[in-house]
């Protein structure tokens, strides 16, 4: 699902957007949307963050990216370990998450449904 992770790239603002859409970028040929994280999922930017990132995920069909403050490591989830939590349901990125995971490295962590943000309006 993650195609690449790319430095900031320059982006063309989009008039009357949605706050959390940056605006699109040319990434070979391909007019690419950019997307803040953190609105979506109801956070602040990390503050003293010298180098945002952007995540391209996508399928065969749709690409999106997302602007993040850092990305740690990627890791493969065992699914029978995830564990959905109720309690998420009144949070406004709730329709977003798929549950949480803990990973022995990295501890616990919120998982994010790729699939799902791939269909932002």
């Amino acid at each position: 699902m993650v195609k690449e992770v790319l430095n900031s790239p320059r982006v063309a603002k989009l008039p009357n957007a949605a706050s959390q859409i940056l605006g699109v970028y040319n990434l070979r040929g391909r007019i690419i949307t950019l997307i803040d994280i953190n609105q979506i999922l109801g956070k602040t930017a990390a503050e003293n963050v010298k180098t945002r990132m952007v995540l391209l995920i996508g399928d065969n069909v749709s690409v999106i990216s997302f602007f993040v403050d850092n990305i740690h490591d990627f890791i493969e989830v065992d699914e029978d370990k995830i564990t959905y939590n109720q309690s998420d349901q009144n949070k406004p990125a709730s329709a977003y998450l798929l549950g949480n995971y803990i990973d022995e490295k990295l501890g616990n962590l919120t998982l994010i449904d790729a699939q799902r943000l791939l269909m932002l309006e």
